[in-house]
């Protein structure tokens, strides 16, 4: 946790209240005065040939975070990522991988193939046939030198801060708006997408949460925007789940109503 991280959470927070002005003031802020000590991932940090000096869980722009010592423990048999092979309910076969790829980091007309999240965030393991989920893989440690990453759960990463900025601008200023977005995807080596008048601004809203989710994956964040912006939730092509209050709107547990003296 940092200033930094303090100035971004004002900037979530502002987004919740919908105040998306003082929510851009926040986020720009963190991004000039972070400039010199935080920034978006190097591709070369991820595409590197080394293996050990791979960082598959971006912590290079982690703005807060929470140490869980025994999160390879937790993740490594959840995704089958010690070689073994079972029916574990949450492992990546083919066909997921498929999904991901087709659905999410592939999709037409924004996605490609090429982005480093889909070609390094899921790595098929040879031993059982699944992928690792390289963003809770266990680091590997090279050659006289530490592992490059700690076992973290982002709080909020440098990339939300670029997203808040974008979706602050929609319908005010969308050029400016893409540029944020632009800035996000030349990072995970996607090809700059060209500002015209087709993208109105709800093309550019569904831009910026296809973004978001391909980049939250894992992260738990994606639910919140979606209950936000009380988004659909797209599933796959021809699914589609459509937002409404008994997705978003947790009931009030029993004691609430006693112990508060609130009437049911």
């Amino acid at each position: 946790m940092n200033y930094y991280c303090a100035l971004g959470l004002l900037a979530r927070l502002e987004m919740l209240r919908q105040n998306p002005d003082a929510a851009y003031t926040y986020a720009t802020r963190v991004m000039e005065e972070s400039q010199d000590v935080i920034s978006l991932i190097d591709k070369g940090n991820i595409s590197s040939t080394t293996e050990a000096f791979k960082i598959y869980n971006y912590s290079t722009e982690m703005l807060g975070a929470f140490y869980v010592n025994r999160l390879y423990e937790y993740s490594n048999p959840l995704f089958l990522m010690n070689g073994e092979s079972s029916s574990q309910p949450y492992r990546i076969n083919d066909a997921l991988f498929s999904t991901f790829q087709n659905d999410l980091y592939a999709r037409t007309p924004d996605g490609s193939g090429t982005d480093n999240r889909l070609r390094y965030w899921f790595i098929k393991n040879d031993e059982s046939g699944y992928y690792d989920f390289t963003k809770v893989r266990k680091a590997v440690s090279g050659v006289n030198m530490a592992a490059p990453y700690e076992p973290e759960i982002p709080i909020m990463r440098l990339s939300e801060i670029y997203y808040i900025a974008c979706e602050a601008l929609i319908g005010k200023d969308n050029r400016t708006a893409l540029d944020y977005l632009n800035t996000v995807r030349d990072t995970r080596n996607l090809t700059k997408m060209e500002y015209n008048t087709s993208i109105d601004d709800a093309t550019l809203l569904e831009y910026l949460v296809r973004e978001a989710r391909k980049d939250f994956i894992g992260d738990g964040r994606m639910f919140l925007m979606y209950k936000r912006l009380f988004y659909p939730i797209y599933v796959k092509s021809n699914k589609t789940i459509q937002p409404s209050e008994s997705i978003f709107v947790f009931p009030i547990p029993d004691d609430e109503y006693e112990y508060a003296g609130i009437e049911k």
